[in-house]
């Protein structure tokens, strides 16, 4: 996770473009997140029809074989199927699409995160200390409080605790 270097800011000077916009810092990254899952999604599909055939196949056959049997009438034998389904196109292109839309989630995810966590703690415009007499006193304080997690009990009896 890339956080960024943070730097003071003078009066006068502008503010920080990862802070001032990150909506616009994530659109901007959005095309090169889009051609990295892309790649990624392909290099994985190239892979496995190496991969799978080679040495997942028969275990998971085996496996999935144990767990079914009893749920549905499938024949004793062991026999892997003499097709070959996974080459198909259709389960091919369902496979990268599946890829590409989960790697441009976690992508996307982990920059959203990143600029959005890189923001400064404002409330209307400024410092959330700034209220204070002794700002960095009231920051030390607000680190070193313990602040107890507030229970509350449903009507079923169970309790769901709420940290603050």
């Amino acid at each position: 996770m890339s956080l960024g270097v943070v730097t003071p800011i003078r009066e006068g000077e502008g503010k920080n473009d990862i802070s001032a916009d990150p909506w616009k810092a994530l659109l901007e990254k959005l095309p090169s997140v889009i051609m990295t899952s892309i790649h990624q999604s392909v290099v994985s599909i190239v892979i496995s029809l190496f991969v799978y055939p080679m040495f997942l196949r028969t275990g998971i056959w085996r496996t999935m074989l144990f767990f079914l049997r009893p749920i549905y009438n499938l024949p004793r034998t062991n026999l892997l199927p003499t097709s070959y389904a996974f080459l198909s196109i259709g389960t091919l292109s369902r496979c990268f699409i599946a890829g590409f839309l989960l790697l441009v989630l976690i992508f996307t995810g982990n920059i959203a995160f990143s600029l959005f966590l890189a923001r400064e703690p404002v409330k209307n415009g400024k410092p959330l200390t700034s209220d204070s007499k002794d700002p960095n006193g009231s920051l030390l304080n607000g680190m070193k409080s313990k602040k107890d997690a507030i229970k509350v009990g449903n009507s079923r009896g169970g309790m769901r605790v709420f940290s603050s």
